[in-house]
């Protein structure tokens, strides 16, 4: 498994996660490349599989590809809009999965039909509860 097209440039950040230094990697690997040049960032972090997303909507930079292989994650991000390249083939269906059935509508239950009762949820506060006032002394 890898991603469709080549990156120009690529770094490993760890363990870190979005707010704790792998953005300032990101721009540090980011800046010197030329509009529509990719960059691949390895990372151990699961967080970073919607943060790293969210980054580039918010920076204007495309998210091309994604892939994780166990905590292992690579991501390929264009450094602004992706200008394309060469079509990249479509991947090969695995051969070796069962085909999927999927049930026909007259499978559904009827309309109407009492939906199973969930056990109420147990709730508990967190924070800081009001406090009576102090007493006076005596």
């Amino acid at each position: 498994m890898g991603h469709p097209y080549s990156p120009t440039v690529s770094f490993d950040g760890g363990d870190l996660d979005c707010g704790n230094g792998l953005l300032l990697l990101i721009r540090q690997h980011i800046d010197p490349l030329a509009p529509g040049e990719l960059l691949e960032i390895r990372s151990r972090e699961l967080s970073v599989d919607e943060e790293l997303p969210a980054w580039c909507r918010m920076t204007g930079n495309e998210l091309i590809s994604r892939f994780r292989e166990g905590r292992e994650a690579s991501f390929l991000v264009s450094k602004g809009p992706f200008g394309g390249g060469p079509t990249p083939s479509p991947p090969e269906p695995p051969r070796d999965l069962p085909p999927v059935v999927v049930p026909s509508p007259e499978a559904a239950p009827p309309v109407g039909v009492q939906a199973s009762i969930v056990a109420p949820l147990s709730v508990m506060g967190i924070g800081s509860w009001p406090r009576p006032p102090p007493s006076p002394r005596r």
